[in-house]
């Protein structure tokens, strides 16, 4: 045991000797230091400017400086702090100082010949605004919590101004979002806007007004196909759709559910263009006309299926994998199953395909592949203050036998402790979708008081 032990650490020792290891630092003579923010917000935007302007630099020229002036005043308006400015000292090559402010105006500019090694910029908050009421108002029939949560969103127990930030953008952004959300609902003549009707500069309370005039729900009422080849086997069961919700999403599933049963049939090149069009109304509900014109190209059925690039991988457990035989209509949703299944597997790197024309309608189909190497290992050392020196290795085969089936072992050993298990993977047993796992493992380590001793199987 103990000649097993010092095998392990030896071998742990000799890859850490030969294991190339290099500390990489970028090179940079220049420097940007950030204040009056907030020990957090200091340092984040520090490191956004120094990774955006700093590396690899050794002067800063006049568009640096503004452009990172630009940055930060941004990252605090986004935080709602709307009236923000910084103050800036500059120090350029040679030792002098030149001074800089900016605001959400940014009207200051630098001489276009600066070039500095240091920017020290003191950021100054002023209030931060946030929404102190929001008034809606419109016909609607969405709750009240259901349009603020375009705006802001509700705190958990305890609400603070950080939670009802308010910026311009975001008030934008939350009206476009509702407008949205009320389509995908079927509600395809919603409009929303909104409007600031008092905004105090001094605490930073904003208080709002949303206009939401919902419309009419907009329902499937009929599908439209055409096409040159259509039959009983390829039409989707368009009455299942009727009286659905209409919206554009509820269009593209149309469209591709058709689609899909064209190449379920062997159309690969199958196209569709979904367009729509108001045919009346029934009561409060405005009904729609999906045409769905499609043009299916040429029908095609799977050749010869072939396989490239394996050495160790056997042909009948890639053709296992596979969601197509030869016969069968080309099917694209199908053959890109079957393309992620041989991916699945874990023995092959790159995972491709290519049809070939056969003539007569049939395409061959041949899988071009690039095996993994089969091996890994990895060794492990380090020190402790019980155990002293301790290291290990993990090692790993693939693709066992050519059958993807996986075996791995790892071992730990220290001046006190020996640890080894080692586990055999099939992953398709049977041919089904069921991985059966074994593991052997061995346990012997020396406590203060006793010695302990673990070995078995699952």
């Amino acid at each position: 045991m103990n000649k097993f032990r010092l095998f392990l650490l030896a071998l742990a020792s000799f890859a850490l000797v030969k294991s190339p290891c290099s500390l990489l630092a970028s090179d940079s003579d220049v420097e940007f230091s950030v204040t009056g923010g907030g020990f957090w917000r200091n340092r984040a935007i520090k490191a956004q400017l120094t990774t955006l302007f700093a590396e690899d630099k050794n002067h800063l020229e006049a568009s640096d400086i503004e452009d990172a002036a630009l940055i930060a005043l941004s990252s605090l308006q986004a935080e709602g702090y709307l009236n923000a400015r910084t103050n800036a000292e500059i120090s350029i090559l040679g030792g002098e100082i030149v001074k800089g402010e900016w605001d959400k105006s940014f009207s200051f500019f630098l001489p276009r010949d600066l070039k500095a090694d240091s920017v020290e910029f003191e950021l100054i908050l002023g209030p931060r605004f946030f929404f102190e009421s929001l008034e809606i108002g419109g016909d609607h029939s969405l709750e009240r919590e259901e349009i603020e949560s375009f705006f802001f969103a509700e705190g958990f127990l305890l609400e603070n101004k950080k939670d009802r930030v308010f910026t311009e953008s975001g008030l934008k952004a939350g009206v476009g979002n509702l407008e949205g959300y009320l389509r995908q609902l079927g509600f395809l003549d919603a409009k929303a806007s909104g409007r600031v009707t008092r905004r105090n500069e001094e605490n930073g309370s904003v208080e709002a007004f949303v206009t939401v005039e919902q419309g009419d729900a907009h329902v499937v009422d009929s599908i439209v196909i055409e096409s040159d080849q259509i039959d009983q086997l390829i039409a989707i069961d368009a009455g299942s759709y009727k009286g659905q919700t209409f919206s554009r999403f509820v269009m593209q599933d149309i469209g591709k559910a058709l689609r899909n049963r064209y190449y379920e049939a062997g159309y690969p090149d199958a196209s569709v263009k979904s367009s729509y069009k108001v045919s009346g109304k029934r009561g409060d509900e405005v009904l729609v006309t999906v045409k769905v014109l499609v043009e299916p190209g040429e029908g095609r059925t799977v050749g010869s299926i072939g396989f490239s690039g394996h050495a160790e991988t056997r042909q009948r457990l890639m053709h296992r994998q596979l969601k197509l035989a030869e016969g069968d209509p080309l099917n694209p949703v199908a053959l890109e199953e079957s393309r992620v299944e041989l991916s699945r597997l874990g023995v092959f790197r790159k995972v491709d395909y290519e049809l070939l024309d056969s003539g007569e309608g049939v395409s061959d189909l041949k899988f071009l592949l690039e095996e993994r190497y089969p091996w890994t290992v990895d060794m492990i050392f380090g020190w402790g203050s019980y155990e002293n020196l301790r290291g290990g290795v993990i090692a790993e085969r693939k693709n066992l036998f050519g059958k993807a089936h996986r075996a791995r072992f790892k071992g730990f050993a220290s001046m006190k402790s020996l640890l080894a298990d080692a586990r055999y993977l099939v992953p398709d047993l049977w041919n089904s979708d069921t991985a059966l796992t074994s593991k052997l493992f061995i346990l012997n380590r020396e406590e203060a008081s006793f010695e302990r001793e673990e070995f078995g199987f699952d």
